[in-house]
């Protein structure tokens, strides 16, 4: 019991850790636009920044926060930038508007994790009519995943994962079981050997843990907080340059009657 209850402290402590790293990273790159009315050049430069591009600067620490070997950010059905080792943006793509990509995704967190992108291809091509193309190459990721942003048009973040090789030791070698007779039945026999059967395991990525998924989740989450902070700090810096643009048009007007008059 205590042993359990120490290991969920555990668990909660790294998530609130993980969060609040990633909360660092993106408020440090995102930032509050500073609306000074006296400074237009600031205020126009501001304008012209797109959380898109403040989002590419992050990918290196997103990477390395969502336990990733490269990260793909996909805009518009296009990979508008990518980070680490990632397949090549054909596959980006078939993995993320495949059919069997949406039914996968978890209804509660959002996210789709393979951890075996072989074994995926060939159950896709078996339960669905449109399987993913033979020739999909996946470099050297061998699995990974994807979730998306809320804003207008599709924005994906796509991670992945490279082969991890491991090693399973069996009692004996699962797949050879010898069946004798006993009472006119045919049983399973014993282990007749104390040597261990060693089983290589390739091809696949280390396993998506739900303490990955968790620090999936809270890098997402914090992802959407700034992006829907950044879009309001734009239309308030837009709707003060539009204010201050007015105010100048207005305090010209007196100039100009004034003018005519003396004329």
């Amino acid at each position: 019991m205590l042993l359990s209850l120490h290991l969920q402290q555990t668990i909660a402590a790294e998530h609130f850790y993980t969060r609040k790293q990633a909360a660092t990273v993106l408020a440090q790159t995102f930032g509050r636009v500073e609306q000074v009315a006296s400074e237009t050049n600031k205020r126009e430069k501001a304008l012209k920044q797109s959380w898109e591009m403040l989002v590419i600067k992050t990918q290196p620490q997103l990477c390395q926060l969502l336990g990733a070997d490269g990260l793909a950010f996909v805009v518009n059905q296009k990979v508008l930038a990518s980070y680490g080792q990632v397949p090549p943006k054909p596959s980006i793509l078939a993995l993320i508007n495949h059919p069997s990509s949406k039914e996968e995704i978890d209804s509660e967190t959002g996210i789709m994790t393979v951890e075996s992108f072989k074994n995926w291809q060939q159950l896709t091509t078996e339960s669905t009519r449109e399987g993913l193309p033979s020739a999909t190459d996946w470099g050297d990721s061998a699995g990974g995943g994807f979730f998306s942003i809320q804003y207008h048009g599709n924005h994906y973040f796509a991670f992945f994962r490279n082969p991890l090789s491991s090693e399973v030791k069996w009692a004996r070698n699962p797949d050879q079981q010898e069946l004798i007779p006993t009472d006119g039945e045919l049983q399973f026999s014993p282990q007749r050997s104390l040597d261990v059967y060693r089983e290589n395991i390739r091809g696949r990525c280390r396993a998506w843990s739900r303490n990955d998924l968790a620090i999936i989740l809270g890098v997402k989450a914090e992802l959407q907080n700034q992006v829907t902070l950044f879009v309001q700090q734009q239309q308030d810096l837009l709707i003060a340059e539009l204010k201050h643009r007015v105010k100048n048009i207005l305090a010209m007007i007196p100039l100009s009657r004034s003018t005519n008059e003396s004329l």
